[in-house]
């Protein structure tokens, strides 16, 4: 049985995963229309100011600080949206569709290799085009 902390923690890993991209003002919107329909005003004013803090400290963060930050914000706004669940359970098919929303918006990850070797290459006419630090590119004799 999926229990309201299981839906509003999969909502909020979605959620998360649109702050600092280009898909973060949609997905902010849906948050706060449902913040709006299902908290009070002082309720509500504190999770969307918590929302907006989180995303501002993950806008500001390289890739690596955004890493150490996700899990911090994902606790954070899952709580703020089990706490929607906890006064109208009605409202789990709409994180449902929150999660989904912003799953679909969400970027692709970017994928990233470390320590990267290539050997025996042999360009027949076209490029071979390899960046970074840690790329080594050889001939074994």
């Amino acid at each position: 049985m999926t229990t309201p902390l299981d839906i509003a923690t999969t909502a909020a890993t979605a959620v998360v995963g649109t702050m600092a991209t280009a898909a973060w003002t949609q997905i902010r919107e849906k948050c706060a229309t449902l913040f709006q329909r299902y908290l009070d005003g002082a309720d509500q004013t504190a999770a969307l100011t918590r929302l907006d803090t989180h995303e501002q400290s993950m806008n500001v963060s390289d890739q690596r600080g955004r890493e150490a930050l996700r899990g911090v914000c994902t606790e954070a706004i899952a709580q703020d949206l089990a706490e929607i669940l906890r006064r109208s359970p009605e409202a789990a098919d709409q994180l449902r569709a929150l999660a989904q929303a912003a799953r679909a918006a969400a970027p692709e990850p970017a994928v990233s290799a470390n320590d990267v070797r290539v050997k025996n290459v042999r360009n027949q006419g076209g490029d071979v085009i390899i960046s970074g630090g840690d790329a080594h590119v050889g001939r074994d004799r």
